[in-house]
């Protein structure tokens, strides 16, 4: 499959995630951290199926964002999603490689939960033991995705992964995940759904080098 965009940190594929990872040789990367659509924002299914401008921007919030897609299903079809793209990371990520998943978010959105796995017995552990509770703020002038995770938060995360290692981020957005892998150097594989989100993804890229 031809890359979206490619440099020597960096390698977009847009399409589908479970298609695309299809298309990948096992056991090709040494870490899985991304942060997928989880179709929260409500306790209802007509709330959680709302659009997700309207969930998770504060009101009177400005600027806005292009559509983000597959955050709308319940939690049969996220759960059995989940397990199909899941187990593709499974079968291309290395013995012993980390995978960090954004998981949800509570306590009026100012938290979210990490899930911390490994492929079998953990490989690389890192220069320390990671403390489990992160604070950072969100920077809303270089927030380019309604979802974006800050990147001193992901350069953080960057630690369970060996240096010069290559990240997989099945579901990019904006391409933090990718920009805090090259400020670490590292390298990243990421997967974008929406042509819109690869595109300002590429452009962030190539502005921010």
């Amino acid at each position: 499959m031809k890359p979206f965009f490619e440099d020597p940190a960096l390698t977009l594929y847009q399409g589908d995630a479970l298609a695309v990872l299809q298309s990948f040789p096992p056991l090709c990367v040494d870490a899985v951290i991304t942060d997928p659509p989880y179709s929260s924002g409500g306790l209802m299914l007509s709330a959680r199926q709302a659009d997700p401008a309207a969930k998770d921007q504060n009101n009177g919030t400005v600027k806005t964002y292009p559509p983000m897609f597959g955050d709308n299903r319940d939690q049969r079809s996220f759960i059995m999603w989940a397990t199909l793209w899941l187990a593709e990371c499974w079968r291309v990520a290395r013995d012993g490689a980390p995978l960090l998943m954004f998981s949800d978010w509570r306590h009026r959105r100012e938290a979210e939960f990490v899930i911390f796995a490994s492929k079998g017995r953990l490989g690389y552990r890192g220069p320390r033991c990671l403390p489990g509770l992160y604070a950072h703020t969100v920077d809303h002038k270089k927030k380019n995705h309604l979802t974006s995770k800050p990147v001193e938060l992901l350069r953080e995360l960057m630690e369970v992964v060996p240096e010069g290692g290559m990240v997989l981020d099945p579901f990019i957005g904006g391409g933090s995940t990718a920009e805090a892998a090259r400020d670490t150097g590292r390298t990243c594989i990421g997967i974008e759904l929406s042509e819109e989100y690869s595109r300002i993804t590429t452009e962030w890229f190539i502005i921010e080098n």
